[in-house]
């Protein structure tokens, strides 16, 4: 019985990469490299985070911005007030 523990927490080990940590050189005799790339994208692609532009403006009422979705958040918030009225009714009552 000992000796299946003692399999089951070595193959632990070895499948969840804990022992490669016992091979591995200490933090301070890795070799740092002096001169690091630049921090960037690299060439060729896009940056994930959008400009600061606010973009053109909305010129359907489907467009982002636009009346659609306007009154689809004044519709939203109504809704969760109304029930927010509701549940401090029932509250009081």
């Amino acid at each position: 019985m000992k000796r299946l523990g003692a399999v089951l927490i070595v193959a632990i080990l070895l499948l969840s990469g804990g022992a490669a940590s016992l091979f591995t050189a200490p933090v301070a005799a890795q070799v740092q490299d002096l001169e690091p790339e630049p921090e960037g994208d690299p060439p060729g692609l896009g940056n994930i985070v959008g400009s600061p532009d606010p973009g053109p403006k909305p010129t359907d009422a489907g467009d982002r911005g636009g009346a659609a979705q306007l009154a689809l958040a004044g519709v939203l918030l109504a809704g969760v007030g109304f029930i927010g009225f509701r549940i401090s009714q029932s509250i009081r009552r």
